[in-house]
Formats: C-alpha cells, structure tokens, sequence
C-alpha cells in the first residue's frame, strides 16, 4: 500500500522557516555584465542579485527533481531491482546489494516526491517575483522623502521572501543529489548482475 502510495505521488511529480540572512552576506550570483541591476547600496544590490537567482534557481531545481524522477520510471530501477532480489539463484551477497540499493532508491524518490509537492513557503512558480519587482521600482525611482521608507519596506519583504525560499531550495538540491545517486548505483548494481544485458 505504502509503495502505490509513492508511485502515485511519484506520478504527480512527474506529471506535474529560518531568519532571512543579512543583506550583506547574501551571494551575488548574477553576472552584472549581463545584467541591469538597479542602483542603490551595495548590500541592496546584493539583495536583488540573489532574489534575482533565486527566482530562477527554485523552478529550474524543481525541473531537475522531475526529470530525474522520469529517468528512474523510464528505467523501471525499481522495479528490475524487485525483480533480481527475488530472482532464483541470487546469492546472498548479491541479494543484500541489491536490496540495499532499491531501499535507497525507494527512499530517496519518495522524499524527494514528498518535498516537491508539499506546501513551499513561497510560490514556486513565481517565487519572489513581486516583492523583488516592487524593491527593483524602489531603487529605480527619483530621491526624495518617501524613498528612504518605501526602501525600507519593500526591502524588508524582500528579504523576508529570499529566506523563506533559501531553505526550501537547499533542500531540494541536496534531495535531488540523493536521488542522482541512487539512481547511479542502482544502475551499476544492475549492471553487474549475470545476465543484465538480457534483462533490460
């Protein structure tokens, strides 16, 4: 019951909070070469940087997680391990591989599914879109009496945005490294069994 449960969510996928940290100690991982960021300190600038990755970062891990998830169905790992584990004539050694590299593999899928369709903390599809359009209209805008508060407001939900999306992408980064390892030794592990040519 628990396995239909997965490949279910496995289906779906396929088909389908921490304090924010300092402004300053945000990375700017954007190219400025390539890139119009807007003008203003160098801490808020660092600030639009990562936003700015982040709002491409989150959708395109999120694509890597349901891609890998196809590689593992397309490949039937599972299921070609379920199969050599309970084939006659495998040797205890052999059996105790493979069992452990289709529990890892069982595991890592079904967090990493869970993960990617659970409740984010932001949306994952526009992620920071709007605050960090609101802060970048902010910064472009002429000096006057009103900027130093608009700033410090669409800053503030900015940077309330980015942490919220920092922890749910490292998270997923480090889930879609386990599954693309899972995935690889589950390959080799069925590619040593006798037969394995046969068997694909």
């Amino acid at each position: 019951m628990t396995r239909l449960l997965v490949a279910t969510s496995l289906a779906l996928l396929v088909a389908g909070t921490e304090a924010p940290p300092p402004a300053a100690s945000i990375p700017a991982t954007a190219d400025p070469a390539t890139i119009s960021v807007p003008p203003g300190s160098a801490e808020d600038r660092a600030l639009w940087r990562r936003a700015y990755d982040l709002n491409n970062e989150i959708p395109i891990e999120r694509s890597i997680s349901t891609r890998l998830q196809a590689e593992a169905a397309s490949g039937r790992l599972l299921e070609r391990l379920a199969q050599a584990r309970k084939a006659p004539g495998t040797g205890h050694d052999h059996h105790e591989q493979i069992e452990h590299a289709e529990r890892r593999l069982y595991n890592t899928l079904k967090g990493n599914a869970e993960l990617t369709l659970s409740q984010w903390p932001v949306d994952p599809t526009r992620v920071c879109g709007y605050p960090l359009l609101n802060f970048e209209s902010v910064m472009r805008s002429n000096d006057g009496a009103q900027k130093p508060p608009q700033l410090a407001q669409t800053r503030a939900a900015l940077l309330e945005c980015v942490g919220k999306g920092e922890v749910p992408l490292a998270a997923l980064r480090a889930s879609n490294d386990g599954v693309r390892d899972a995935i690889s030794t589950a390959e080799q592990v069925l590619a040593a069994l006798p037969g394995a040519d046969a068997a694909r």
